[in-house]
Protein backbone atom coordinates (compact mmCIF):
# COMPACT_ATOMS: atom_id res chain seq x y z
CA UNK A 1 0.00 0.00 0.00
CA UNK A 2 2.84 2.28 0.73
CA UNK A 3 4.18 2.19 -3.02
CA UNK A 4 0.28 3.33 -4.12
CA UNK A 5 0.90 5.71 -1.97
CA UNK A 6 4.35 7.53 -2.62
CA UNK A 7 3.50 7.39 -6.51
CA UNK A 8 0.09 9.35 -5.96
CA UNK A 9 2.03 11.27 -3.86
CA UNK A 10 4.27 12.37 -6.60
CA UNK A 11 1.54 12.71 -8.80
CA UNK A 12 -1.32 14.81 -7.13
CA UNK A 13 0.62 16.73 -4.52
CA UNK A 14 -1.52 19.73 -5.30
CA UNK A 15 -2.29 20.99 -1.36
CA UNK A 16 -4.47 23.91 -1.03
CA UNK A 17 -3.61 26.44 2.19
CA UNK A 18 -2.38 30.13 3.40
CA UNK A 19 0.58 30.74 5.52
CA UNK A 20 -0.31 32.23 8.73
CA UNK A 21 2.94 34.46 8.55
CA UNK A 22 4.70 34.82 5.62
CA UNK A 23 8.42 35.27 6.59
CA UNK A 24 10.82 37.98 4.66
CA UNK A 25 12.80 35.71 2.56
CA UNK A 26 16.02 36.56 0.22
CA UNK A 27 15.72 36.27 -3.00
CA UNK A 28 17.63 32.29 -3.47
CA UNK A 29 18.77 33.10 -7.00
CA UNK A 30 19.31 35.59 -9.67
CA UNK A 31 18.79 33.41 -12.46
CA UNK A 32 17.85 29.93 -13.55
CA UNK A 33 21.29 29.65 -15.13
CA UNK A 34 22.63 29.78 -11.23
CA UNK A 35 21.10 26.58 -10.52
CA UNK A 36 21.07 24.20 -13.19
CA UNK A 37 23.78 22.53 -13.11
CA UNK A 38 24.66 21.73 -10.10
CA UNK A 39 21.35 19.93 -9.57
CA UNK A 40 20.18 17.13 -10.19
CA UNK A 41 16.42 17.44 -10.88
CA UNK A 42 13.70 14.78 -9.65
CA UNK A 43 13.73 12.03 -7.34
CA UNK A 44 14.83 8.19 -6.98
CA UNK A 45 13.49 5.79 -4.73
CA UNK A 46 12.27 2.26 -4.56
CA UNK A 47 9.47 2.56 -6.63
CA UNK A 48 10.50 5.34 -9.41
CA UNK A 49 13.21 7.32 -10.67
CA UNK A 50 12.69 10.76 -12.55
CA UNK A 51 15.84 13.07 -13.55
CA UNK A 52 16.42 16.17 -15.41
CA UNK A 53 19.60 16.82 -16.38
CA UNK A 54 21.25 19.73 -17.70
CA UNK A 55 25.08 20.44 -18.60
CA UNK A 56 27.45 22.88 -19.48
CA UNK A 57 27.70 21.60 -23.04
CA UNK A 58 24.24 22.81 -23.90
CA UNK A 59 23.45 18.94 -23.11
CA UNK A 60 20.01 17.71 -21.42
CA UNK A 61 18.94 14.46 -20.52
CA UNK A 62 15.92 13.43 -19.10
CA UNK A 63 14.49 9.62 -17.73
CA UNK A 64 12.16 8.56 -16.37
CA UNK A 65 11.89 4.94 -14.90
CA UNK A 66 9.08 2.39 -12.86
CA UNK A 67 7.29 -1.06 -12.41
CA UNK A 68 6.60 -1.40 -16.11
CA UNK A 69 7.43 2.34 -17.37
CA UNK A 70 10.49 3.19 -18.89
CA UNK A 71 11.21 6.51 -21.56
CA UNK A 72 14.38 8.71 -22.33
CA UNK A 73 14.60 12.25 -24.25
CA UNK A 74 18.46 13.75 -24.74
CA UNK A 75 18.78 16.61 -26.09
CA UNK A 76 20.19 20.20 -26.69
CA UNK A 77 18.70 23.56 -24.94
CA UNK A 78 19.40 27.20 -24.61
CA UNK A 79 18.16 29.80 -22.11
CA UNK A 80 16.18 32.84 -23.47
CA UNK A 81 14.27 34.97 -20.41
CA UNK A 82 14.45 32.44 -18.17
CA UNK A 83 13.16 29.81 -19.85
CA UNK A 84 15.29 27.07 -20.52
CA UNK A 85 14.22 25.97 -24.41
CA UNK A 86 14.54 22.02 -25.49
CA UNK A 87 15.38 20.79 -28.59
CA UNK A 88 15.18 16.89 -28.82
CA UNK A 89 17.70 14.57 -30.35
CA UNK A 90 17.46 11.18 -29.60
CA UNK A 91 14.89 9.09 -27.67
CA UNK A 92 14.61 5.69 -25.52
CA UNK A 93 11.51 3.59 -24.42
CA UNK A 94 11.72 0.55 -22.99
CA UNK A 95 15.79 0.95 -23.99
CA UNK A 96 14.70 0.83 -27.44
CA UNK A 97 14.72 3.61 -30.05
CA UNK A 98 11.76 5.35 -29.92
CA UNK A 99 11.59 6.83 -33.78
CA UNK A 100 10.59 10.27 -33.81
CA UNK A 101 9.56 10.69 -29.93
CA UNK A 102 6.57 8.90 -29.81
CA UNK A 103 6.21 8.44 -26.54
CA UNK A 104 7.73 11.27 -25.58
CA UNK A 105 8.33 15.07 -27.08
CA UNK A 106 10.26 16.59 -29.50
CA UNK A 107 10.23 20.64 -28.20
CA UNK A 108 9.45 21.82 -25.34
CA UNK A 109 10.47 24.82 -22.03
CA UNK A 110 11.12 24.12 -18.92
CA UNK A 111 10.87 27.32 -16.20
CA UNK A 112 10.65 27.83 -12.10
CA UNK A 113 7.81 28.62 -10.36
CA UNK A 114 7.61 29.25 -7.10
CA UNK A 115 5.27 26.67 -4.76
CA UNK A 116 3.93 28.19 -1.30
CA UNK A 117 1.98 24.92 -0.70
CA UNK A 118 4.91 22.54 -0.40
CA UNK A 119 6.13 21.09 2.93
CA UNK A 120 9.40 20.26 1.42
CA UNK A 121 10.78 22.63 -1.30
CA UNK A 122 10.17 26.12 -2.35
CA UNK A 123 10.21 26.01 -5.64
CA UNK A 124 9.75 23.45 -8.87
CA UNK A 125 11.07 23.27 -12.54
CA UNK A 126 7.92 22.95 -14.61
CA UNK A 127 8.20 21.49 -18.19
CA UNK A 128 6.13 22.37 -20.61
CA UNK A 129 6.21 20.14 -23.94
CA UNK A 130 4.85 20.13 -27.42
CA UNK A 131 2.16 17.19 -27.04
CA UNK A 132 0.54 15.05 -24.43
CA UNK A 133 2.12 11.88 -23.91
CA UNK A 134 1.86 9.10 -20.78
CA UNK A 135 4.68 10.66 -18.51
CA UNK A 136 4.55 8.08 -15.20
CA UNK A 137 2.43 4.88 -16.21
CA UNK A 138 0.87 3.54 -19.19
CA UNK A 139 -2.43 4.09 -16.92
CA UNK A 140 -2.41 7.73 -17.12
CA UNK A 141 -4.18 9.90 -19.15
CA UNK A 142 -1.83 11.76 -21.55
CA UNK A 143 -0.28 15.64 -20.11
CA UNK A 144 1.99 17.80 -21.60
CA UNK A 145 3.74 19.11 -19.20
CA UNK A 146 5.51 17.31 -16.12
CA UNK A 147 6.73 19.34 -12.31
CA UNK A 148 9.77 18.57 -10.50
CA UNK A 149 11.18 20.22 -7.05
CA UNK A 150 14.15 22.19 -6.75
CA UNK A 151 15.62 20.15 -3.94
CA UNK A 152 18.39 23.16 -3.65
CA UNK A 153 16.33 25.33 -1.54
CA UNK A 154 13.88 23.72 1.22
CA UNK A 155 10.69 24.98 2.58
CA UNK A 156 11.11 27.31 5.73
CA UNK A 157 10.46 25.73 9.32
CA UNK A 158 7.54 27.25 10.76
CA UNK A 159 5.20 27.32 8.19
CA UNK A 160 0.91 26.20 7.43
CA UNK A 161 0.46 23.91 5.03
CA UNK A 162 -2.05 21.45 4.38
CA UNK A 163 -0.68 18.27 3.54
CA UNK A 164 -2.94 15.87 1.38
CA UNK A 165 -2.57 12.44 3.71
CA UNK A 166 -2.89 9.02 1.99
CA UNK A 167 -6.29 8.01 4.00
CA UNK A 168 -6.93 3.83 2.31
CA UNK A 169 -7.81 2.16 -0.55
CA UNK A 170 -11.37 1.11 -1.30
CA UNK A 171 -13.09 -0.39 -3.90
CA UNK A 172 -10.26 0.14 -5.94
CA UNK A 173 -9.93 3.87 -5.46
CA UNK A 174 -7.06 5.28 -3.32
CA UNK A 175 -8.43 7.78 -0.74
CA UNK A 176 -7.01 10.91 0.62
CA UNK A 177 -7.65 13.59 3.58
CA UNK A 178 -6.32 17.41 4.12
CA UNK A 179 -4.12 17.42 7.38
CA UNK A 180 -3.17 20.73 8.72
CA UNK A 181 0.52 20.70 9.20
CA UNK A 182 3.71 22.73 10.64
CA UNK A 183 6.65 22.86 8.16
CA UNK A 184 9.60 21.25 10.07
CA UNK A 185 12.32 22.29 7.22
CA UNK A 186 13.11 18.76 6.16
CA UNK A 187 15.52 17.91 9.24
CA UNK A 188 17.07 15.21 10.37
CA UNK A 189 15.87 13.10 13.51
CA UNK A 190 16.85 10.23 15.41
CA UNK A 191 14.58 7.82 17.08
CA UNK A 192 15.26 7.63 21.24
CA UNK A 193 13.39 4.25 21.08
CA UNK A 194 11.31 2.25 19.26
CA UNK A 195 8.16 3.62 17.78
CA UNK A 196 5.22 2.71 15.45
CA UNK A 197 4.75 3.97 12.10
CA UNK A 198 0.94 4.71 11.62
CA UNK A 199 -1.31 6.19 8.39
CA UNK A 200 -1.71 9.22 9.97
CA UNK A 201 -1.48 11.47 13.19
CA UNK A 202 -3.31 9.63 16.06
CA UNK A 203 -3.20 6.16 17.60
CA UNK A 204 -6.54 5.37 15.34
CA UNK A 205 -4.47 5.61 12.41
CA UNK A 206 -3.40 2.15 11.25
CA UNK A 207 -0.29 1.03 11.89
CA UNK A 208 2.85 0.32 9.21
CA UNK A 209 4.99 -2.25 8.94
CA UNK A 210 9.07 -0.83 8.56
CA UNK A 211 11.25 -1.82 6.12
CA UNK A 212 14.93 -1.29 7.23
CA UNK A 213 17.31 0.66 4.14
CA UNK A 214 18.82 -3.25 3.39
CA UNK A 215 15.32 -4.53 2.62
CA UNK A 216 15.36 -7.01 0.13
CA UNK A 217 13.23 -6.72 -2.94
CA UNK A 218 10.62 -8.70 -1.13
CA UNK A 219 10.45 -7.00 2.15
CA UNK A 220 10.92 -10.24 3.75
CA UNK A 221 12.37 -8.68 7.07
CA UNK A 222 10.00 -6.13 7.74
CA UNK A 223 9.63 -4.82 11.48
CA UNK A 224 6.45 -3.96 13.35
CA UNK A 225 8.37 -0.45 14.70
CA UNK A 226 11.10 1.98 13.89
CA UNK A 227 13.99 0.45 16.29
CA UNK A 228 15.93 3.26 18.30
CA UNK A 229 18.93 5.33 17.36
CA UNK A 230 17.09 5.28 13.10
CA UNK A 231 17.91 8.09 11.22
CA UNK A 232 14.32 10.12 9.57
CA UNK A 233 13.69 13.35 7.55
CA UNK A 234 11.18 15.15 9.35
CA UNK A 235 8.68 17.23 6.76
CA UNK A 236 6.17 18.85 9.68
CA UNK A 237 4.12 18.35 12.50
CA UNK A 238 0.84 18.34 13.76
CA UNK A 239 -0.11 22.03 14.83
CA UNK A 240 -0.62 21.02 18.33
CA UNK A 241 0.57 18.79 20.54
CA UNK A 242 -1.27 15.23 21.31
CA UNK A 243 -1.96 13.43 24.52
CA UNK A 244 -0.89 9.53 24.34
CA UNK A 245 -0.60 7.62 27.28
CA UNK A 246 1.08 9.60 29.32
CA UNK A 247 3.25 11.67 27.31
CA UNK A 248 1.78 14.98 25.25
CA UNK A 249 3.66 15.28 22.03
CA UNK A 250 3.84 16.48 18.08
CA UNK A 251 2.83 13.90 15.74
CA UNK A 252 5.73 13.93 12.80
CA UNK A 253 5.50 13.35 8.92
CA UNK A 254 8.48 11.68 8.34
CA UNK A 255 10.08 9.83 5.81
CA UNK A 256 12.69 6.89 5.17
CA UNK A 257 14.01 4.84 2.30
CA UNK A 258 11.34 2.76 2.00
CA UNK A 259 8.74 4.61 4.69
CA UNK A 260 7.72 7.57 2.64
CA UNK A 261 5.38 10.00 4.25
CA UNK A 262 4.28 8.51 7.19
CA UNK A 263 3.72 9.47 10.99
CA UNK A 264 5.86 8.81 14.23
CA UNK A 265 4.77 10.28 17.64
CA UNK A 266 7.15 13.19 18.44
CA UNK A 267 7.85 11.89 21.89
CA UNK A 268 10.47 8.89 20.47
CA UNK A 269 12.40 11.26 18.11
CA UNK A 270 15.23 13.74 18.80
CA UNK A 271 15.38 16.58 16.41
CA UNK A 272 16.81 20.14 16.06
CA UNK A 273 14.76 23.23 14.46
CA UNK A 274 16.75 25.13 12.34
CA UNK A 275 16.06 28.91 12.05
CA UNK A 276 18.02 29.10 8.90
Amino acid sequence: MNIIFILLFFLNCANQNQEAIKPIEKKDFNSITNIIYDETFGLSNFVQTFKINFYKNNQYKIYYGSEGWYWENNGTFFIQEEKIILTTKSCTFWNEKDIDCKNSFKTGICYTKPDENSIEFKYNLVCEVNKKFKVYTEYQEPENSFIVAIRKFKTLAGLNRVFRNYKNYVNGKENFENIEVVTMGNIEGITNDSVVIRQGPGTDYTKLSYYPEDANIDFLNEKKSLPKKTKLTIHARTPNKQKVKNWENYWLLVSLKFNQYVWVFGEFVDYEISTK
